[in-house]
C-alpha cells in the first residue's frame, strides 16, 4: 500500500515538473523571439533624437541570453533531453530569421522619402545584421544539438 502511494506521489511530482518546465519553455521562447526580432523593426518618428543609443541593442541581447538560459532551465526541470532543447532552438532561430526578414521587407526603403505617410525610418543596417546573426546562431546551435549522438553515461555513473 505504501509503495502504491509513493508511486502516485512521484508521478504527481513528475507531472508538476513537466508542466512547470513546459510553461517556462513556452513563455521564455516567445519572449526571446519577440525581443530578438524587434531589433530591426523600423522606428517611428517619435522619440527624441538621442533616445536609445548603442547600448539598447546590447541590453536586448542580454535579455535574449537570459531568456535562452531560462528556457534551458525549463528543459532541465521538465526532464527533457538536449535534443529537445536543440529542437526548441531551431524553431526559435527560424522564427527570429522569419520575423527579421519580414521586418526588413516591410520596412521603408533605404532612400527614404520624407513625404511618406507612415512616418517610419529604415532600421540601421547593423541591426539587421545582428538579427540575422542571432537567428543563424540559434538555428545552427539547435541543429548541432538535435543531430548530435547521445553519449552513454560511464558505468557506475547512475550511482552518483
Amino acid at each position: 500500500m505504501i509503495e502504491r502511494i509513493n508511486f502516485k506521489v512521484s508521478t504527481g511530482f513528475r507531472i508538476v515538473r513537466l508542466v512547470i518546465g513546459l510553461i517556462l519553455i513556452i513563455v521564455t521562447v516567445i519572449l526571446f523571439v519577440m525581443s530578438a526580432s524587434s531589433l530591426n523593426v523600423p522606428p517611428r518618428n517619435g522619440p527624441p533624437m538621442n533616445f536609445g543609443g548603442w547600448f539598447v541593442p546590447l541590453v536586448i541581447l542580454g535579455f535574449d541570453l537570459v531568456f535562452i538560459g531560462v528556457a534551458l532551465g525549463g528543459v532541465k526541470i521538465a526532464g527533457l533531453s538536449w535534443r529537445v532543447f536543440g529542437s526548441i532552438l531551431v524553431v526559435a532561430g527560424a522564427a527570429v530569421l522569419t520575423l527579421g526578414i519580414w521586418h526588413y521587407m516591410n520596412g521603408p526603403p533605404v532612400d527614404y522619402d520624407s513625404e511618406r505617410s507612415d512616418d517610419r525610418f529604415p532600421a540601421p543596417v547593423e541591426l539587421n545584421f545582428v538579427v540575422y546573426v542571432v537567428g543563424g546562431l540559434c538555428l545552427s546551435a539547435g541543429l548541432l544539438l538535435t543531430l548530435r549522438e547521445e553519449q552513454e553515461a560511464p558505468r557506475g555513473a547512475e550511482l552518483e
